[in-house]
């Protein structure tokens, strides 16, 4: 539900910027008849009004394309809202010109263009034409048998998308669709805050503390304040690779979608590779998971190691540590969004756990609640949604396996525009090789905002 409840957030957000744009473009209306009145009533000349005109076009097709992003935007907003409610077929189409842009934007990123002139590029019709011959062009090179056997139409085409370090970029639909599936399969990928560059790194400020303050009569001096500090988390987007094999009688084969089948495959392993490093990454040439940095016993600070509470056993799980972990260990504003994160062979452990206080032995609530089956009501452990995860550490004495928090405001990934693929049918024959690459990253920028539970006494 509360995704839902995201979804229809920025469903808003994109319907109240359409309005805003719509009215933006009725005072330009205003504004450029008032101009026009002005020139005619002038007498201006054939060139000085053909030179006007030309600008009022320029303008509203400018404004036309922006209105036409934004629509776009919603679209997809819709489209997660519908999968995330299992209503099947909820597709709104993409416009070919907004999907030419996502494609520039990627290039450019590629080519190293800074993330503030990402922002408002637009599309020529030329650039469109280009992407459009692109498209068709790309699903060719995945299915021929050597990329000689490509007409020169297409391999002109092909140029387009290129990637000076090798291979050529997706088309937007298809690496949507990777990025639809890696996000569903990863846990992190859905809790955390992701945010999109266009550069290697990105470097999030944080305060490390407030400046101080008090209260002064009217006519009394006022003594400085001690000012508070203010620091940088960086995160470097990393580099993620996947080996697809497929033999080239599959590839021929007309009743098979190349394009879509290869989306699918290395999703599942980018999905896969990226959920692990979330969870216990090192940070060496990959993200740095929710575990891999210095837990500490002390009320974590936005700046400090990440915290844990123990259970209060060597080895066990106690039902009072778990009960007290929330109110003991996490500040309250983290509360309203707070989950926990564990593997299901924690959850089942748990699942049996009852609230004895007060009353005869094995009688009380189950700490436990399990959810509806079609996620219409998620599970729910001391009033709090549960979140699964594979990666997570089993039960044992020194682990961390259970995690409780706002995992939004813990932990931020960021993605790379773009995703390039190269076909190689030489090196595994009879197999070809589809080597895709992405480039990812992960760090926790707030470290109060999460609390683990350690086994330990």
């Amino acid at each position: 539900m509360a995704e839902l409840e995201q979804v229809a957030e920025e469903v808003k957000r994109e319907i109240a910027r359409i309005g805003d744009d719509n009215k933006k473009l009725f005072d330009q209306v205003q504004k450029d008849l008032h101009d026009a009145r002005q020139l005619a009533e002038g007498k201006a000349g054939a060139d000085e009004v053909k030179a006007y005109a030309t600008s009022m076009a320029e303008k509203f097709a400018a404004l036309e394309q922006k209105v036409q992003q934004k629509m776009d935007l919603m679209g997809t907003a819709l489209n997660r809202m519908g999968r995330s409610a299992g209503v099947a077929n909820f597709d709104i189409p993409r416009p070919e010109n907004v999907e030419a842009l996502e494609f520039k934007r990627a290039r450019m990123s590629f080519a190293g263009t800074p993330n503030d002139q990402l922002e408002d590029i637009t599309v020529s019709d030329a650039e469109i034409a280009e992407y459009k011959g692109y498209r068709p062009a790309f699903r060719r090179y995945l299915r021929a048998k050597n990329e000689k056997l490509l007409s020169v139409e297409e391999s002109k085409a092909l140029t387009t998308g290129s990637d000076p370090d090798g291979g050529f970029f997706v088309t937007p639909a298809m690496s949507s669709r990777i990025m639809e599936i890696v996000r569903e399969s990863s846990p992190m990928a859905q809790l955390a805050y992701v945010e999109t560059i266009g550069t290697d790194r990105i470097e999030i400020p944080y305060d490390e503390g407030e400046g101080s303050g008090g209260w002064v009569g009217e006519e009394e001096a006022r003594t400085e304040t001690g000012t508070p500090q203010v620091g940088s988390f960086m995160i470097p987007a990393d580099e993620i690779y996947t080996h697809v094999k497929a033999t080239q009688r599959v590839l021929e084969d007309a009743n098979v979608n190349v394009e879509e089948w290869l989306a699918k495959k290395n999703a599942e392993k980018f999905a896969r590779i990226e959920a692990t490093a979330f969870i216990s990454g090192n940070g060496v040439k990959k993200p740095r998971g929710i575990l891999g940095y210095t837990m500490t016993a002390s009320q974590g600070s936005r700046t400090s190691g990440v915290q844990f509470y123990t259970t209060g056993d060597a080895n066990l799980l106690k039902p009072d540590a778990i009960k007290k972990l929330p109110l003991l260990a996490l500040k309250e504003p983290y509360h309203p969004n707070a989950r926990w994160l564990m593997k299901r062979a924690t959850l089942a452990a748990i699942s049996i756990f009852r609230d004895d206080s007060g009353a005869s032995a094995g009688t009380g609530q189950y700490l436990w609640v399990p959810g509806f089956r079609d996620n219409s009501v998620q599970s729910q452990l001391c009033g709090y949604p549960v979140s699964l995860a594979d990666d997570m550490p089993a039960v044992a004495a020194g682990t961390y396996p259970i995690g409780f928090g706002d995992w939004r405001q813990f932990y931020t990934i960021v993605r790379r525009l773009g995703i390039t693929t190269l076909r190689d049918p030489y090196t595994s024959k009879p197999f070809v090789t589809f080597y895709s690459r992405m480039r990812v990253g992960g760090g926790v920028t707030n470290f109060e905002a999460a609390v683990f539970l350690k086994v330990s006494t």
